[in-house]
């Protein structure tokens, strides 16, 4: 049998081969739980807005929408209302948002006001300076992940949620089929 061969052939193939068997991501933005490192979320503890102990791992058995964020954040005021948006469709026994501010203790006021001013429907932890998401990785503002029922990070966005965005919808539909932990 006689092969012919040509540069672009073979590289069409290479490529082929390569996104069947790399898990890149789908827009610059996003890494899988791979690339980030991580396979369970870190335990998150800290005060809620009114003083209270939350922790993450108080929502094991659930979908959790982890957004990390902060007042003086443009973008992370903007998406908001997209956050109480998905809080009020998928909220409930087996999903929710789960907000981190890392804005600075003396600025606690300014993070009640604004969950106040948006109506956010769902828990906001201090995190004054960010350091219980420092495993994270998080190099920028806003950052969300999704994270299954057994607290496995399952998606990551860094940047801004866009309202109605289809790839978190899928992301949450997907999660919310998976098995609780």
């Amino acid at each position: 049998m006689n092969r012919v061969s040509s540069p672009r052939v073979s590289r069409t193939i290479a490529l082929g081969i390569a996104l069947l068997l790399c898990a890149c991501p789908a827009s610059p933005g996003q890494r899988n739980a791979a690339e980030a490192g991580l396979k369970v979320a870190p335990r998150l503890t800290g005060k809620d807005l009114a003083g209270e102990y939350v922790a993450l791992d108080d929502h094991r058995g659930k979908v959790v929408l982890l957004n990390v964020w902060a007042t003086w954040c443009e973008p992370c005021r903007e998406e908001l209302p997209e956050l109480q948006r998905i809080q009020a469709t998928h909220g409930g026994e087996s999903f929710t948002v789960f907000g981190v501010s890392i804005d600075a203790d003396r600025d606690a006021p300014k993070v009640r006001a604004m969950a106040e001013r948006f109506r956010l429907g769902y828990p906001v932890m201090l995190d004054p300076g960010g350091k219980s998401v420092e495993s994270l990785d998080v190099r920028g503002y806003p950052t969300t992940f999704v994270l299954g029922p057994d607290g496995t990070i399952l998606w990551r966005r860094d940047g801004i949620l866009l309202p109605r965005d289809p790839e978190v919808e899928t992301q949450i539909k997907a999660a919310l089929r998976l098995p609780k932990a």
